[in-house]
This record gives C-alpha cells, sequence and structure tokens, in this order.
C-alpha cells in the first residue's frame, strides 16, 4: 500500500462524503449501488489498499468532483464541467440546493447521453447567472 494511495483513498473518502451531504435523500448504499461497487470495495479504495478504479473516478465527475484531486490532491475538488459548477455554488450558498443539488442525485441515468442533455438544458438558466456574476 503506496502513501500515494493512502492519500488518494482519503480524498475520495472526502469526496463521498461531501458529495453525500448535499444530496438531500441519499446514502452510503444508494451511492454503492450507483458507482457498481461494494462496500468493501469501497473501504479498499479509501484506505489507500486498492488503486481507484477509473470508471468510479468517471462516476466522480459525471457528479461534479474533479478526479485530478482526488488522484493527486490538486487543482480543484469541483470538476470543470456543469455538474461542478452547481455543486461548488450550492456548497457557497449561491444556488438554492433544494432546487438545483436535486438534478445531480446519485442516479444511474447520469451516465446515459439523453440524461446528461436533459440536466444540462435544467440547469442553463442558473449556470448562466453565475458566469455573469463571476465575470
Amino acid at each position: 500500500m503506496s502513501d500515494d494511495n493512502k492519500e488518494t483513498g482519503k480524498r475520495l473518502r472526502e469526496a463521498r462524503e461531501f458529495l453525500l451531504k448535499i444530496q438531500t435523500k441519499e446514502d452510503l448504499a444508494e451511492f454503492l449501488k450507483i458507482a457498481g461497487i461494494t462496500q468493501e470495495q469501497l473501504k479498499n479504495y479509501e484506505s489507500g489498499r486498492t488503486a481507484v478504479p477509473s470508471p468510479l473516478l468517471v462516476l466522480l465527475y459525471e457528479l461534479g468532483i474533479n478526479p485530478t484531486y482526488i488522484l493527486t490532491g490538486e487543482g480543484t475538488k469541483f470538476a470543470g464541467n456543469p455538474s461542478g459548477m452547481i455543486v461548488k455554488a450550492a456548497t457557497l450558498g449561491e444556488i438554492d440546493k433544494s432546487q438545483d443539488i436535486k438534478l445531480l442525485k446519485l442516479n444511474p441515468a447520469l451516465t446515459s447521453e439523453d440524461s446528461k442533455f436533459r440536466i444540462l438544458r435544467a440547469v442553463a438558466g442558473n449556470i448562466s447567472k453565475l458566469i455573469e456574476q463571476n465575470e
């Protein structure tokens, strides 16, 4: 077990706990189901015994977490995609979690292209407002 894997595991646990905290009703069992992993596998990833697999990093990215941050600790925690903007804005209190975060619920449909486009269209108004505020 390398020190790099341990640090990656700590950041993975931090990201998972963070995502579950901002979700309205989701729990660890739901996260495991959506990620397609067992609790034992998650323990192995978070402890650094096993490297975090690419499919889990992709899921985290789709949910708004920067996989580079998970792997290296560098950069922002938030992905540079619409999900990342929403998660960051919800964290900072810039948008109403109850209205917008529900679009990012741990949902297996997030991996389908149609769902991604529906989510993007649904949140486009808020993203535009955030971009305008930051300019």
